[in-house]
């Protein structure tokens, strides 16, 4: 979340795209991330999580849940990112 307030406030973004790209880099990067952990033990621990959770037993959908939630965070850190830089310009 720290690389997506630090884009907001570095980086002048404007309307949705300040929302949208943290939202997929991250999505991303949990998504793949997620991947490479689970493929170590054969999705074992993933295929367990995702029967807990109404997803049919699908470990990739919870890859996918885990990104957008990720995204979702990341998303919101970067808006308050933009307001928080829209503040500190105004005290110049």
């Amino acid at each position: 979340m720290t690389a997506a307030l630090a884009t907001a406030l570095f980086i002048p973004l404007r309307k949705a795209a300040v929302f949208f790209i943290p939202f997929l880099a991250i999505l991303i990067f949990w998504f793949v991330m997620s991947y490479f952990i689970s493929s170590g033990n054969d999705f074992t621990l993933a295929k367990r999580i995702a029967v807990l959770l109404p997803l049919g037993g699908n470990p990739y959908v919870l890859m996918l849940v885990t990104g957008v939630v990720g995204g979702l965070a990341g998303g919101i850190t970067a808006i308050f990112g933009k307001q928080l830089s829209l503040v500190l310009a105004g005290r110049k």
